[in-house]
């Protein structure tokens, strides 16, 4: 069985152990700006191209590009972005507005013809390039899709309260992102919560996973409970819940096998944090012995190599389970089993845990 899963342990060892040398570094916190190379900014024209073409370019979707571009118009300008429909140019303008300039551009609507051509979506994007591109003459360019796209989104928030659009729960997983800048995780994880509470109960996962916003969602909540922010616990209750949705996600979900481990270490640190040490240990090792994987007896030495809380016995008993792993562990995970016993020696050696 062990041989079977050498290929996916040694990537997973590897990538464990370089997570765990940066002590669980927020990787979100980093994410945007690491995602964002300054050739496609600097290339970017927005009177030529606008936000469709400023997405384009970065690989990101139309309305994540409509965020950015609020920030790169002004470094181009107000001549340069002057055509631009930026989102608080159309948070400016009242309904009446946005809808008498969806007329002028042919599309007519209201609360009952919005409504019915929502029904079918579940992203206000989607729902004008397909409802409302086809209308569009061919006079009008790339800042009138802009514009429909934005006044869609619009319009959703405003008439179609009931039912959270793919571009609001994008917007809620931004808020959390900013409390994390602003290093305040349990403000982060209560907007995280508000996203979920935005979706119905019964298709919230797939909802999550439709929207292309699950590896986000668990990247955000991974930077609040197991981020740099050893100083800022989050309270008790906020755990709680974060954990509840967590396992709803594994439970009602399959998803690759990256995800399924970032979500199973989450669930790990928060059933740690409420007092359940002990047996998130006992499940990791006994995972090992069932399968002959030896990922999960590492995923235990991390742990509580991770955790000021963990007790003089706990670092014992892993140690015993690492030690008992060598004796069949592959070739190609030796090395990195070999170091989380030194690790675990160490700390052992130095007296801590007392």
């Amino acid at each position: 069985m062990a041989k079977k899963n050498n290929g996916k342990s040694a990537k997973r060892a590897a990538k464990k152990h370089q997570k765990e040398v940066k002590r669980r570094k927020a990787v979100a916190l980093r994410g945007r700006a690491a995602a964002e190379p300054l050739a496609p900014h600097e290339a970017w024209r927005p009177a030529r191209e606008g936000i469709e073409g400023l997405a384009a370019r970065m690989g990101i979707s139309v309305h994540s590009a409509g965020g950015l571009a609020e920030h790169l118009a002004k470094k181009h300008g107000r001549h340069e972005a002057a055509d631009l429909w930026l989102p608080s140019r159309l948070r400016a303008m009242d309904v009446p507005a946005l809808v008498a300039a969806l007329a002028e551009r042919g599309i007519v609507t209201d609360e009952a013809r919005f409504r019915e051509a929502a029904a079918p979506y579940t992203s206000a994007r989607s729902l004008a390039e397909i409802e409302w591109f086809p209308l569009l003459s061919e006079r009008h360019g790339v800042h009138d899709r802009d514009f429909c796209g934005q006044a869609a989104t619009r319009l959703w928030s405003e008439w179609y309260l009931e039912c959270a659009s793919d571009e609001q729960l994008a917007d809620q997983l931004d808020r959390a992102e900013d409390a994390l800048w602003g290093e305040d995780p349990e403000e982060a994880v209560q907007q995280l919560l508000t996203a979920w509470g935005l979706l119905e109960p019964e298709s919230a996962p797939r909802r999550l996973a439709g929207a292309e916003l699950l590896a986000r969602f668990l990247k955000l909540a991974e930077a609040a409970v197991a981020g740099d922010f050893p100083e800022l616990e989050l309270q008790p209750e906020t755990r709680a819940s974060l954990g509840d949705v967590l396992r709803r996600l594994q439970a009602d979900l399959r998803m690759e096998e990256e995800l399924e481990l970032q979500l199973s270490e989450l669930l790990d640190d928060i059933d740690w944090s409420q007092g359940q040490a002990d047996a998130v240990i006992t499940r990791l090792l006994e995972a090992t012995v069932s399968s002959g994987d030896p990922m999960p007896v590492m995923d235990a030495a991390a742990l509580v190599l991770a955790k000021n809380d963990a007790s003089h016995e706990q670092y014992q008993r892993v140690r015993e389970a690492v030690e008992a792993a060598l004796a069949t562990v592959p070739d190609e995970l030796r090395e990195d089993m070999l170091a989380w016993r030194d690790e675990l020696d160490g700390a052992l050696a130095d007296g801590q845990p007392e």
